[in-house]
């Protein structure tokens, strides 16, 4: 009887053993598929990083190229206005000259208006008062 109470005393307590381990099988498993679950988390992750790299790359590239060309145009503009201005001052230069012409024209004019009037002049005269040659 002592030894069947043994006995059972053993069984009872490889029993709870069993229980014991079951639970920490489970709680072993239950870790495992979480620690899959967080792999594949950061698989996703990570190609999702690797697409978003990829993204940002391309990104960078078009705008560096978009700068490239910004400044392209910038210095374009920057050269037509500078022939514009040269313009602008070819022209002025010349609307000056055109002016300083006109007025030494009207100048012109006024003395020779002034010659032709002063010789008409000295024809009355001369016709009034003819010289003895």
């Amino acid at each position: 009887a002592e030894q069947s109470a043994e006995l059972q005393g053993e069984r009872r307590k490889l029993t709870e053993a069993r229980a014991s381990l079951r639970g920490k099988e489970l709680k072993l498993r239950t870790a495992e598929e979480h620690v899959v679950s967080q792999r594949r988390e950061a698989s996703t992750a990570s190609i999702a990083l690797q697409h978003h790299t990829l993204a940002a790359r391309r990104t960078t590239s078009k705008l560096a190229e978009v700068i490239s060309e910004r400044d392209e145009m910038r210095r374009e503009m920057q050269e037509e206005y500078q022939w514009l201005q040269e313009k602008a001052q070819w022209r002025r230069s010349a609307e000056a000259q055109v002016a300083t012409l006109a007025s030494r024209k009207a100048s012109l004019q006024r003395r020779l208006a002034a010659e032709v009037a002063q010789g008409r002049l000295c024809q009355r005269t001369a016709e009034r008062h003819p010289s003895s040659e």
